[in-house]
């Protein structure tokens, strides 16, 4: 092996530890994934590599392979009270193995994938002009982005496993291993960081991290569909897993959460980068930008909801501030205007 100029000479390969052997090791292991990961997504994201997350479980420092995070407005223009920001937490994995997923013959309702972190809430509060009730939905929902091409678009499974070989060359599935080295870690991280960037009562300005869960692997990806007494297999670059979890210690009257991760083959990252997250992640800064008072505290006005279709209103998403102002001084206006007939009335 090659010595840098001025190594020493006890900074040598030990006897029986062949240079071949580390060669191989290394090609085995994850981290050419993750350069080559971060290679391409260098050129428009700030890169944090080794990113460390505390576990929930263990509550050790763990660290994920890459976050990649990239401001979503001209870096020129004044700052808005709600600045847009993709954040990227990706996992890379490598296997001569396939991965297999089972698609979802009923896919669940992600309403709060992707998680946005810097926010009061994950919600927003609406109330409307012709019922009473409130109707609290994800901010997603409420922006009209649960439609979106990248949210309809990729299949969705809620199991996902890996191929190991056993004694000869037969080969079995294995999901623990999957969802302990895979899908667990970046939930945890996922996790981690919507709470690490929870704004503080104080703050007149926020962050909206939109924030996708993504593991990048270097493997063959197989969708099996079971709808069918036979199933079917195809090869897939890119599946949504879903999985369900308890939150036990929540404070939010429903303990349990939907969860999702994007599994990306490294050859098409690129292309779901370009093709599918930047369009919806451009989308949503769009609609940030418009709607900055609703996103910063958490609630809303939305004509209409009791009697319309639901998902038609969202169209007209207001500030619930605003609303009200205008209501009190329409309201204080009456009663100016009605003055001269409540004099006419008590003097006759």
């Amino acid at each position: 092996m090659h010595s840098s100029v001025g190594n020493p000479e006890r900074n040598c390969l030990a006897a029986g530890v062949d240079e071949s052997d580390v060669l191989e090791a290394i090609a085995k292991s994850g981290y050419p994934l993750q350069t080559r990961v971060t290679e391409t997504l260098s050129s428009e994201f700030y890169i944090q590599e080794e990113w460390s997350y505390k576990d929930r479980d263990s509550h050790a420092l763990r660290s994920l392979d890459i976050l990649a995070s990239k401001r979503l407005i001209d870096i020129h223009q004044p700052q808005p009270k709600v600045t847009p920001i993709l954040n990227l937490l990706i996992e890379c994995k490598q296997s001569e193995l396939p991965f297999v997923f089972f698609e979802s013959n009923h896919p669940p309702l992600l309403e709060y994938f992707p998680t946005i972190a810097g926010l009061k809430s994950d919600s927003i509060e609406l109330i409307t002009d012709d019922d009473p009730s409130t109707w609290t939905i994800s901010t997603l929902t409420a922006l009209g982005l649960d439609k979106h091409k990248f949210i309809s678009d990729a299949p969705i499974s809620s199991t996902l496993s890996k191929c190991t070989r056993r004694q000869g060359k037969s080969l079995e599935l294995s999901g623990e291993e999957s969802y302990n080295g895979i899908v667990l870690p970046l939930i945890k991280a996922a996790s981690h960081f919507e709470h690490s960037r929870s704004p503080r009562s104080t703050y007149q300005y926020f962050s909206a991290g939109l924030t996708i869960p993504i593991a990048v692997v270097n493997a063959p990806m197989v969708l099996v569909n079971s709808k069918n007494p036979n199933s079917t297999a195809k090869l897939t670059p890119w599946v949504r897993v879903a999985r369900h979890e308890y939150e036990g210690d929540s404070d939010d009257w429903q303990k349990d959460r939907l969860w999702a991760i994007d599994v990306v083959h490294e050859d098409y990252l690129s292309e779901y980068l370009s093709k599918h997250a930047l369009p919806f992640a451009e989308e949503f800064a769009r609609l940030t930008l418009k709607h900055p008072e609703e996103l910063a505290s958490g609630k809303g006005f939305a004509p209409s909801l009791g009697s319309s279709a639901f998902r038609d209103c969202l169209t007209q998403l207001k500030p619930r501030a605003r609303i009200l102002k205008a209501q009190r001084a329409t309201s204080i206006l009456m009663r100016i205007l009605s003055l001269p007939f409540q004099l006419w009335k008590s003097r006759n």
